[in-house]
C-alpha cells in the first residue's frame, strides 16, 4: 500500500546522507509522535540535477505496513499538514482531494511517499545510495510513483557515470558514489537486477562508459538482454 503526500518547498542539504533538511524534519516529527515506530527516510534531492522533467523533491517514508494507517491518521489530524495533497493506492497513486489539488496546483511543491516495508531496524535510518537508486526504479516500474520510469533510469545512469568520472580523475574507486556489488545484490533482491544490467550495457554501447570499467558479467548479461529485446521489437 502506498500513500503519497505533497507539501510545501523543501531546502537542500549538503550533509553526507544527501537528503534535504526538511526531509529530516518530517521524519523527526513522525518519530516524535510515534517513537517506537521504525522509519526509513530518504529523498531524491541529490538526483534532481540529473532529471529532465522532475523539479520537485520526492521524500520517502518507509515503515511497517501495519502502521501505515496510523501514520496517515497522525499526519492528517495535525494542523501542520492541512494544506498537503494526499495520494493513496496499492499499485497506482490515487488522489484523495483531486478537486482541491487541481484548484491549487500552483501551490504544490514537493512530494512525500509513505510506503509499507518489512524488516526494519528500530528508530530512524537512511538507506545507502545503492538502495535508494534501486528502490526509485523499482517503485517507478510498479507504477507506485508520480515519477516516470525514464527519470528513475536517468538518476541511476548519472550516478554510474559519476563513479567513473571520479575514478578517472585519480580519486580512489572506493570513494565513488556507488558500489556495484551492493547495487546488484540489492537489485536482485528487488527483482530488477536484469534491468540494471541492461542500463549498464546500454551506457557502454552508447560510448558513455568503457567496457573495461564495468564488471564483465554485468555488461555481458545486460548486452544479451538488450539484444533479446531488440529482436522482439523487430518481429
Amino acid at each position: 500500500m502506498t500513500i503519497v503526500i505533497q507539501l510545501k518547498c523543501m531546502t537542500m542539504d549538503s550533509s553526507t546522507d544527501k537528503i534535504a533538511k526538511n526531509t529530516i524534519r518530517i521524519s523527526q516529527a513522525i518519530h516524535k509522535k510515534m517513537p517506537h515506530l521504525p522509519i526509513r527516510v530518504w529523498d531524491i534531492s541529490e538526483f534532481l540535477q540529473d532529471l529532465h522533467d522532475i523539479r520537485r523533491n520526492m521524500v520517502f517514508i518507509e515503515t511497517d505496513p501495519l502502521a501505515l494507517e496510523e501514520v496517515v491518521k497522525t499526519m492528517t489530524e495535525d494542523a501542520a499538514y492541512r494544506d498537503y495533497i494526499f495520494y493513496i493506492g496499492k499499485r497506482k497513486p490515487l488522489t484523495i482531494n483531486e478537486t482541491w489539488a487541481a484548484a491549487r496546483s500552483n501551490e504544490i511543491r514537493d512530494i512525500v511517499v509513505i510506503v509499507g516495508r518489512t524488516a526494519f531496524k528500530q528508530g530512524i535510518s537512511t538507506p545507502p545510495i545503492e538502495h535508494r537508486l534501486v528502490d526509485l526504479l523499482a517503485y517507478s516500474l510498479r507504477g507506485w510513483l508520480p515519477l516516470p520510469v525514464d527519470e528513475a533510469i536517468r538518476a541511476l545512469a548519472a550516478q554510474i557515470r559519476n563513479v567513473h568520472k571520479e575514478h578517472n580523475s585519480k580519486i580512489e574507486f572506493q570513494t565513488a558514489p556507488i558500489h556495484y556489488g551492493e547495487l546488484m545484490r540489492y537489485a536482485d533482491r528487488r527483482y530488477i537486477g536484469p534491468i540494471i544490467e541492461m542500463i549498464i550495457a546500454g551506457l557502454v554501447e552508447n560510448g558513455e562508459l568503457e567496457e573495461s570499467q564495468i564488471d564483465e558479467k554485468y555488461y555481458k548479461n545486460g548486452l544479451r538482454l538488450l539484444k533479446a529485446v531488440q529482436s522482439v521489437k523487430e518481429l
